[in-house]
């Protein structure tokens, strides 16, 4: 029976530990991707162009 309960205990402490893991490697993920978008340099010259999707006739 304490064999049954230790192992009963490890399982949930490693389930509880991927699960923190989890979250905070998408937290690390979703900042990173935000700050690519910031570090984005757009040239002065083409600030001010259309979008190439708008210039498209039907």
């Amino acid at each position: 029976m304490k064999n049954t309960l230790v192992y009963l205990l490890i399982g949930i402490a490693v389930i509880l530990l991927l699960i923190v893991l989890n979250r905070l490697n998408k937290k690390d993920k979703k900042q990173f991707i935000d700050k690519l978008n910031r570090d984005y340099k757009r040239h002065d010259q083409h600030k001010d162009d259309n979008d190439p999707e708008d210039l498209k006739s039907d």
